[in-house]
């Protein structure tokens, strides 16, 4: 049998602030540019809606179905910076890895 070994990209092997980016900043901004409000409105809003559907539904992390449910046409890229989209320091996931059992 095959074994699969899965990893949470955000704060694993990426750096945590690239997710942050994306979640707090990119996609309300996005938001705010399409609807005509300010980001801080739009960041509101758009923070209710990710509790609505919250962190226990797979949905909540998948970039693409927010963008879909909030009609931006931005691609799923796009909603972070470019610099930031890089990985943690090669110890964390060691440290991470070594202590998982088994």
């Amino acid at each position: 049998m095959k074994k699969v070994i899965s990893f949470d990209l955000d704060g694993t092997l990426v750096d945590a602030r690239y997710g942050d980016m994306v979640w707090n900043h990119g996609i309300p901004e996005e938001y705010a540019k399409a609807y005509g409000m300010t980001f801080d409105d739009a960041r509101a809003y758009i923070r209710t809606q990710y509790e609505s559907v919250g962190d226990g539904d797979i949905l909540w992390y998948e970039i693409r179905h927010w963008l879909t449910r909030f009609s931006l046409d931005v691609a799923a890229d796009e909603t972070g910076i470019p610099s930031l989209l890089r990985p943690t320091p090669p110890g964390y996931l060691s440290k991470k890895s070594s202590s998982v059992p088994g």
